[in-house]
């Protein structure tokens, strides 16, 4: 599965000897093939399709989870590409520097909604403005969507912000929302916390890692995107320590192979 926004393959002419005499035409490890390369195992496939339910039909905050390197950009990713036809997304990165008033901003712009951030109530009443404009887009049978990347990293009032127009007792004009975030960062705590002050319930999605045959698997078809057929250039017992050393992790996977 491509990403749309994938910068294309590196020449052969560029590669090291040492993987062109492997049959490599692009660096089955760089950046080039990272944006564009993605391994759905049956496992993940089914993540993808449960969270795409579950934002279409749920009521729930989808949350994304699983420790460092286990690929919940790259799965986010693909529910992006996945995305229904009346879906109307923004993608926001988790940042520190990441104000409400930013988000609410970012918001307003994405769905085509000029807030007025002239009144009294300040951000309360700019989230209420945008509240009866999303109600406006679900009666024209569109979706509005939010996915944040390391939500762990918001500021806790951006955070409040967006369980709080995500929560399910919002009857109309609730954002569908889907965050990533790592429970070994270990503020978990304060994501439950903010969205059951809003009134939201989450929903956790875990990223499995991969067992022996789909470590394989992965490294095959990662090969395979980067221009070598036929099998893997590891012994089994090669293949053993690889995932063993991983723990099935994608990107613990990648530096050992």
């Amino acid at each position: 599965m491509n990403d749309p926004d994938s910068a294309g393959p590196e020449p052969a002419a560029q590669l090291p000897d040492s993987l062109r005499r492997f049959g490599f035409s692009v660096d089955p490890f760089g950046s080039e093939l990272e944006q564009a390369f993605y391994y759905a195992s049956q496992p993940l496939q089914q993540r993808i399709d449960l969270i795409s339910h579950l934002l279409e039909f749920g009521q729930q905050i989808v949350v994304l989870s699983g420790p460092g390197s286990i690929g919940k950009s790259a799965l986010l990713r693909q529910v992006l590409v996945g995305a229904r036809d009346s879906w109307r997304v923004l993608t926001l990165r988790g940042s520190a520097s990441l104000s409400a008033d930013t988000v609410l901003a970012s918001l307003a712009d994405s769905y085509n909604f000029e807030l007025d951030t002239g009144g009294d109530d300040g951000a309360a009443g700019a989230a209420e403005q945008l509240s009866e404009r999303l109600a406006i887009m679900e009666r024209a049978g569109l979706l509005p969507v939010c996915l944040v990347d390391d939500a762990l990293s918001l500021p806790a009032d951006t955070l409040a912000l967006l369980c709080g127009l995500a929560s399910e007792g919002r009857r109309e004009g609730r954002l569908r929302l889907l965050l990533t975030a790592d429970p070994e960062l270990g503020n978990s705590g304060g994501l439950r916390d903010s969205a059951a002050a809003q009134g939201g319930v989450l929903h956790t999605v875990e990223v499995p890692a991969f067992s022996r045959a789909q470590t394989a698997d992965y490294l095959q078809a990662r090969f395979a995107a980067a221009g070598r057929d036929g099998e893997l250039p590891f012994s089994s017992g090669q293949l053993d320590d690889i995932h063993g050393q991983s723990t099935g992790v994608p990107g613990r996977i990648t530096v050992l192979a």
